[in-house]
């Protein structure tokens, strides 16, 4: 109930009405300041295809995500797993707020995050790639 959430980016302007402790934020110059706020970024996709760059861009910045099955789309096997999944409206707000309440789990999704972020950045995001394109044997 103390939490503040910060809607940041374009949805900001679709928000009907403002709920005590939302804050509508909208665009912003510096996305890695909010990042790095954050104690939590939730990513609660219902519909979408390929991966989701919020959820990429979360993970690049260390943060813990609790996000939707539509949100982790294509993460299914990444290891260590950055974030949390919760299908329903009742398990999305129950994740949230045990990563919010347990700061070991928070930091262990941290951790992760860190780890699997190269996954995410050049050279990582292409060394298969240029693997394959060198003509190296797997």
């Amino acid at each position: 109930p103390s939490a503040e959430f910060r809607v940041v980016g374009t949805a900001a302007s679709q928000v009907a009405s403002r709920q005590p402790g939302v804050t509508l934020v909208g665009e912003v110059d510096d996305l890695a300041a909010e990042y790095g706020q954050a104690d939590v970024v939730v990513v609660p996709l219902r519909s979408g295809s390929g991966l989701k760059l919020k959820l990429a861009e979360a993970i690049n910045e260390g943060c813990p995500v609790v996000t939707t099955p539509v949100g982790a789309q294509g993460l299914g096997g990444i290891d260590p797993t950055p974030f949390e999944v919760a299908d329903t409206a009742d398990q999305f707000a129950l994740a949230v707020g045990a990563v919010l309440d347990e700061p070991d789990r928070r930091a262990a999704l941290s951790r992760a995050a860190s780890k699997v972020a190269a996954h995410f950045q050049p050279p990582g995001a292409h060394a298969e790639l240029m693997r394959l394109l060198a003509g190296d044997d797997p």
